[in-house]
């Protein structure tokens, strides 16, 4: 917010207000405050550095992918992580390519000039001086100074700390389901990187047994005011970013936010009728996740919208004489008649076996394909009946079974033999143990005297 509480009558200042709320003199004038004069930094003057190779990412990177490379590499060579000798200059380096690559104008310009096609970089902080001479950069924050504004969201790191999970939050997740599971709908668990409110501080930002004070800077106002030749500008804290309270102490995990990224197993529930590739919003914690539905193609069945086409194989005599299939649907298997006759690649319709309409009402239909399965080996009766069938086709007569020959006539020679074999050997042995037998019936009294 600015006021101007006073009027300047010289012609000879003119002021403007930069974007980070300083007052700027314009035709060589100087500012009187020395509070609001740029001091550089760090400086990089000659051939331009490669800020892509730098922090190891192509020309072609994403913001996000310049974010993430930056974080990695500034958490390895930071001056109170890294004990090497070169810690700071790696750490101030990674910074400079950073701050480049992370202002879209800036890049835009960087990539001017390393093309050869030059560009306005004097208004950014550059200088060029033609492609002979190099160029020279300047920057009016320290490496520290970037690497705390990017967890504090003042350098484009937003307002939300990074964790062993990443620096941001999922924003697509790919589910993986069945051609079955999309049909009928799933419950699945997925894992998601989420913003949550930190754990360790409960989201109030400070250290443990720490608080917010007032800001010293602006006395708890959040503004700050400064007079230059009867001119008073306010403008907004840079300390306390308007609060009026000051994080002394900023907890450790979420760089004083109170915000980071966590990650989470939750549970989604799919949808019956959703199709390959489409995508589910879900709402995870403060975070936005979009779900990209891959479905796995079925081995019998395929999908047309919500209707589903389904190969069915039936038998050669089936497929003549009629009969009944077994067909595989999404909910169960349904069975039913074939007609006498049919032929392969004929279409049956099963009203209402299909795929439920996706945010619609009703369920598409199944259609059944028939296909006829010729048998690859025959027995020798079924070759017969076969051949039978195919000369009956074209009209010839049909084979005549072999006569059976007639049994011979036995001679009377061979029926004498025949009856000599039949004749009992024994008869009169039997006759005789039926005379001893009634003599012993006779001694016993059981028989009369005049049977013997």
């Amino acid at each position: 917010m600015l006021g101007i509480r006073g009027f300047c009558r010289s012609a000879q200042f003119i002021a403007s207000l930069s974007g980070n709320g300083f007052l700027r003199p314009a035709n060589g004038a100087t500012l009187l405050n020395s509070e609001y004069s740029q001091k550089r930094l760090f400086a990089n003057g000659g051939k331009p550095k490669n800020y892509y190779e730098i922090l190891g990412i192509q020309a072609t990177a994403k913001e996000s992918e310049v974010k993430a490379a930056y974080l990695k590499l500034a958490k390895k060579y930071h001056p109170d992580v890294c004990k090497e000798k070169d810690a700071s200059n790696k750490f101030q380096e990674v910074s400079e390519a950073y701050e480049v690559l992370s202002d879209k104008q800036k890049r835009k310009e960087y990539d001017a000039y390393r093309s050869g096609g030059g560009g306005g970089f004097g208004r950014q902080g550059f200088d060029q001086r033609g492609t002979q001479q190099g160029w020279n950069y300047q920057s009016s924050r320290s490496a520290q100074d970037i690497f705390d504004q990017f967890f504090r969201g003042g350098f484009g790191g937003g307002d939300f700390a990074g964790s062993s999970y990443g620096f941001e939050a999922s924003q697509q997740v790919q589910v993986k389901i069945s051609f079955e599971e999309a049909a009928r709908g799933v419950q699945k668990s997925i894992n998601v990187n989420a913003i949550d409110t930190c754990a360790f501080c409960r989201g109030n930002g400070c250290a443990p047994g720490k608080s917010k004070v007032t800001c010293p800077y602006c006395s708890g106002t959040g503004f700050q005011t400064s007079t230059l030749s009867g001119f008073t500008l306010n403008h907004t804290c840079n300390y306390c970013k308007g609060a009026g309270k000051y994080n002394k102490d900023p907890c450790q995990t979420c760089a004083g936010t109170g915000q980071t990224v966590v990650n989470k197993k939750i549970g989604v529930y799919i949808p019956a009728g959703v199709d390959n590739g489409e995508m589910l919003r879900v709402q995870v914690g403060q975070s936005m996740v979009y779900l990209n539905i891959q479905v796995n193609p079925s081995l019998i069945h395929r999908r047309e919208k919500e209707n589903i086409h389904t190969d069915v194989e039936i038998s050669l005599a089936d497929a003549v004489l009629g009969g009944q299939i077994n067909v595989p649907g999404i909910e169960s298997d349904t069975v039913i008649s074939i007609p006498p006759g049919t032929s392969s690649h004929r279409i049956l319709c099963l009203k209402g076996k299909g795929i439920k309409r996706l945010n619609g009402i009703g369920t598409g239909d199944q259609f059944v394909n028939i296909k006829i399965s010729v048998p690859k080996t025959l027995t020798q009766r079924q070759r017969e009946l076969i051949e039978e069938w195919k000369r009956i086709e074209k009209g010839e007569e049909p084979k005549k079974p072999p006569k059976k020959e007639a049994p011979k006539k036995e001679t009377e020679t061979a029926k004498e033999t025949k009856k000599e074999e039949e004749k009992p050997e024994d008869e009169p042995k039997k006759q005789q143990d039926g005379v001893f037998q009634r003599f012993v019936n006779l001694i016993r009294g059981k028989t009369n005297a005049d049977t013997l």
